[in-house]
């Protein structure tokens, strides 16, 4: 199952990159710390469950993705990032209803993301509370997310130091009053949407958690074993067509010419090449014909797939050695949990009752976006570790042929 529009603030790895660990079971009778009531104005894009998503929201939560990835086209899909801020919101919703911002660990981590734009504020506009080891562990965390093997993270006297900085420039914005400011408060609630998203998520990923025999009857199903073999193909839409060219064939003519010549698909071009493929890359008419040759023959008849009639040569083949089950296990339990977020995410949209009020207005770019956007921010989301895909996502690509081609599942 994809989920069109979960892409960057319910990435799995990202939400787990902004919260490192999942909450605790250390409870807090008293809610998490919240702000004064936001003075928003600005017209209302949609609505969650009653909750209004606005254009100031909106656009907050785009700078954010242009500081975080310069230039992401990403971040000029309004439409995209609209559905994208309704998840994180559907999320939170979810886990206040399951009690997650009574959390300890999670009204630090909103403390933590106050305090950061908080100070933010204060230091772009121009030592009495205590820094606990607990504020300590969180900071150092939110550093190896986002450098992960970065030595600073093991620097204990440079991440207090660091802190204390940050505690400083939020006490002086605080007698400021940049806390009173519009913007400000509608970041500190984009924060601590964001991390009462990610404890959700994380609540719900630990009650139904990947198993290693999911994991491997996904690796004995996809996971491709046998031969593969290199193979070029011509391909056209009349039976008759394919038996006159297999007739040139048979005198002598040259199979790349023919296929550059008469060839349909978008390997024609290549003179047919396809490269090397496993069978499960390739309908089961083309890949058994395939499998059925000998080196350097070709199919005497027409092989018929829905894409049309093919003759088929094949170039070579050689038995693979597939990757151990403990080799990519890592890349598919990522695989596995991104669904199983996917899946969370969709069925919160389904019982949700969302309303789009405003379609967003078309905007322009902006270059100076990102050096708008405050520079305190959840940790950066994380590339899942999907080098090793299940063979369910690779259908559309077989080796060598473009994603539009003839054979291909």
């Amino acid at each position: 199952m994809k989920l069109r529009y979960l892409s960057i603030a319910l990435g799995l790895s990202g939400l787990l990159a902004a919260c490192d660990q999942p909450p605790s079971n250390t409870q807090n009778t008293e809610p998490a710390t919240t702000v004064a009531t936001v003075i928003d104005s600005s017209p209302v894009l949609a609505t969650v469950n009653g909750e209004p998503i606005t254009e100031a929201v909106f656009e907050l939560y785009q700078q954010q993705m242009q500081a975080r990835a310069p230039g992401n086209p990403a971040a000029l899909n309004r439409e995209a990032i609209l559905n994208e801020v309704i998840n994180l919101e559907l999320a939170r919703q979810s886990g206040e209803k399951e009690g997650v911002g009574k959390d300890t660990k999670v009204q630090l981590q909103i403390e933590q993301q106050k305090r950061a734009v908080l100070a933010s504020a204060a230091i772009q506009q121009h030592m009495s509370e205590p820094i606990t080891e607990a504020v300590f562990e969180l900071y150092q965390q939110q550093m190896r997310a986002r450098a992960p093997g970065n030595p600073a993270a093991l620097n204990r006297e440079a991440i207090l130091n660091e802190v204390i900085n940050l505690e400083l420039a939020r006490q002086s914005g605080e007698k400021e009053g940049v806390g009173k400011d519009t913007k400000v408060q509608l970041q500190i609630e984009q924060q601590k949407r964001a991390v009462l998203a990610s404890a959700a998520i994380q609540q719900h990923m630990s009650a139904h958690p990947v198993t290693d025999e999911e994991l491997k009857k996904i690796y004995d199903e996809q996971v491709p074993k046998g031969n593969e073999y290199k193979a070029r193909h011509i391909l056209v839409e009349e039976e008759d067509a394919a038996k006159k060219l297999i007739a040139e064939l048979d005198k002598g003519a040259d199979f790349s010419e023919l296929a550059k010549e008469h060839s349909t698909g978008p390997s024609g071009k290549s003179g047919g090449e396809l490269g090397w493929f496993s069978p499960k890359q390739m309908v089961a008419p083309f890949s058994e014909a395939a499998a059925s040759l000998e080196k350097g023959a070709y199919t005497k008849e027409p092989v018929k797939t829905q894409f049309g009639w093919h003759i088929i040569i094949l170039d070579d083949s050689r038995a693979t050695t597939p990757p151990s089950f403990e080799q990519v296990k890592p890349q598919l339990q990522a695989f596995v949990q991104k669904q199983r977020v996917q899946q969370y995410i969709t069925g919160l949209r389904e019982s949700a009752n969302i309303v789009m009020t405003t379609p967003p207005a078309a905007a322009a770019p902006q270059p100076e976006v990102a050096e708008q956007a405050a520079s305190a921010e959840p940790a950066e989301p994380a590339e899942s570790a999907e080098s090793v895909k299940p063979a369910d996502e690779k259908k559309d690509e077989p080796a060598g042929e473009e994603s539009s081609g003839d054979e291909q599942k």
